[in-house]
This record gives C-alpha cells, sequence and structure tokens, in this order.
C-alpha cells in the first residue's frame, strides 16, 4: 500500500531506505531508554488455565524489543532481569518473559527472569537456557502473536506447571518505586529506584 501511495508523492523515493532509517532510529531511541521502560513498553497479559483445574488461571506477561541492533540489548541483560523480577512481583504474574528481536537477521533471544520462566520456555520452545540461565535462544521466532505464544499455550494445554518456588528469592526482599528521572534527557524517563539492597549484598559490604 505504501509502495503504491508513493509513486503519486515521488516516483524517485525509496521505501526501503526509509524504511531502514525508520529501524535505526527506534534503535537509537531504544539505547537511551531505562530497564522500566524497556520491560514495560511493548508487553502483553496472557492468561492460560491449568491443564488439570481451569480455576488455576497462570499469567503470563510477554514483552517484546524489536531492534536492528539486538547486540545493545543483549547486553543490558544484567540490568533488565532485575526490572522482569519486579514487574512480576507487582503485577502478581506467574511469569514474565521478555523477547529480543532482531529485525535484520530475523531471530530472537528470550531474557528469563527465574526458575518458573526457565522452565515455561523450555517446555514450550525446547533447548536449554544459556549464559547462567538467563536467556533462551528462539532461532527464526520473530513474532508474539504467530511464533512465541502458541508453543506456550500448547505446553500449558500439555500439562506444563509452575516448579515450587525459590524461598530465597532475593529480588523477593527488595522494594522499590517508579520515579521521572530529568538528568540527561529533559523529557524525563520512567525509571526504577530500589529502597533498600538485599541482605546477601549488605553482608558482601560489611
Amino acid at each position: 500500500m505504501v509502495s503504491m501511495l508513493v509513486q503519486y508523492i515521488d516516483p524517485e523515493f525509496d521505501v526501503n531506505m526509509y524504511a531502514a532509517s525508520q529501524f535505526r532510529a527506534k534503535s537509537r531511541e531504544l539505547a537511551m531508554m531505562t530497564p522500566y521502560q524497556l520491560v514495560n513498553g511493548d508487553t502483553k497479559i496472557f492468561r492460560f488455565s491449568d491443564s488439570d483445574d481451569e480455576t488455576e488461571v497462570y499469567t503470563v506477561a510477554y514483552g517484546v524489543i524489536e531492534t536492528t541492533d539486538a547486540e545493545s540489548s543483549l547486553a543490558r541483560v544484567d540490568e533488565l532481569i532485575p526490572e522482569m523480577r519486579e514487574s512480576r512481583k507487582e503485577g502478581n504474574l506467574t511469569c514474565m518473559l521478555l523477547a529480543v528481536v532482531d529485525i535484520v537477521n530475523m531471530t530472537s533471544v528470550l531474557f528469563i527472569a527465574g526458575p518458573a520462566e526457565a522452565s515455561l520456555a523450555v517446555a514450550a520452545y525446547g533447548g536449554a537456557v544459556e549464559h547462567d540461565g538467563k536467556s533462551l535462544a528462539l532461532t527464526g521466532l520473530v513474532s508474539r502473536k504467530k511464533d512465541f505464544i502458541p508453543p506456550l499455550t500448547r505446553a500449558i494445554k500439555d500439562g506444563w506447571k509452575p516448579p515450587i518456588k525459590a524461598m530465597g528469592d532475593v529480588s523477593l526482599r527488595r522494594s522499590s518505586h517508579i520515579v521521572m528521572d530529568y538528568s540527561g534527557f529533559a523529557p524525563g524517563k520512567l525509571q526504577r529506584v530500589f529502597d533498600d539492597i538485599a541482605d546477601d549484598e549488605k553482608e558482601g559490604e560489611a
């Protein structure tokens, strides 16, 4: 449709170059965003009934970061996973998943926030979690609607259940709040601020 319209506006207009420039601009914008903005910016909530008990409902948040510069987003994994855990806790979610979609190479990497996410991701997509349990390769998968959600639906329908929560989950002992940070960016950026640090970190500083 766009290519047809531009014929009447400017026959020499290169739609592909324009699209590429727009994607590059979006990737630069992503680099400026805070972990809170990246995790919550393009997230949808899905609810699934347990295969044995329809009254038991699992709530899964699935975020997506589409970019032409996947390496930059992947390098921020240690910033994004704590935010994913906080968002999961605040939303009372069963799982919080975040996929970095490489729209150049048409493939994705899924960030893993904890044991429940790892269990569900492997049940849905196969393979094994990598990088100390932080990620899972989703080779050739790029669409949340067509590629990411159907395998989750099948896995839960086939009997997946969340593992028992680890009793000593450090993230559950932290508190935080969201502020508008104006430093370095006049319009401001939503940023999560942790009100305390975990007991293990306190001991390490002593």
